[in-house]
């Protein structure tokens, strides 16, 4: 009697398009895991800028002009790239972090004043960020809340946002 060894033809492609399955998936929930991870980093920066913030408003009565004012140290390094980042941000306004990160410390004549960060590598959040306004006369964003900015609607598809307006050309979202 003959005994075979080995694997079929057959036997090997479905071991092998189910082995593709498998990855497709596992690769899928890795890059949104990196997604949000990268947006959880964004938040966490935004929320320490806007906590330094407010202590230097606290101790001065007025709003700080540059990071340096600030008493944080978010290990970053200056901005030396084009003039303009993101809309209507001046580069001195802007720091960044591993060419990811765009921190913005945002003061402006009309009083508008806010903390924000936006990620600018490819994909889905490319021009997505976390703002907190401080000041806003115009009374057009809930102060102090934490709110996604997107030109986008990188905000509504990561994080089920509401849009509540625009800035400087960015649709602006309340994170519900």
């Amino acid at each position: 009697m003959k005994t075979n060894k080995g694997f079929t033809l057959v036997e090997l492609l479905v071991t092998t398009l189910i082995i593709g399955i498998l990855a497709a998936v596992g690769v899928a929930s890795y890059d949104k895991a990196v997604l949000y991870s990268r947006a959880s980093e964004i938040k966490n920066l935004v929320r320490s800028l806007a906590t330094a913030q407010t202590a230097y408003f606290l101790e001065s009565n007025a709003y700080p002009d540059s990071f340096e004012a600030l008493d944080i140290n978010l290990s970053l390094t200056p901005y030396t790239g084009s003039d303009e980042v993101v809309a209507g941000v001046a580069k001195a306004d802007v720091v960044t972090k591993d060419n990811k990160f765009v921190l913005i410390l945002n003061k402006r004549g009309d009083g508008w004043v806010a903390s924000a960060a936006a990620y600018i590598g490819d994909g889905l959040m490319q021009h997505t960020g976390f703002m907190i306004v401080h000041s806003d006369p115009e009374n057009q964003f809930p102060i102090g809340e934490l709110l996604c900015v997107s030109t986008s609607d990188a905000c509504v598809e990561l994080f089920e946002a509401k849009k509540i307006g625009t800035k400087d050309g960015f649709n602006v979202f309340r994170l519900e």
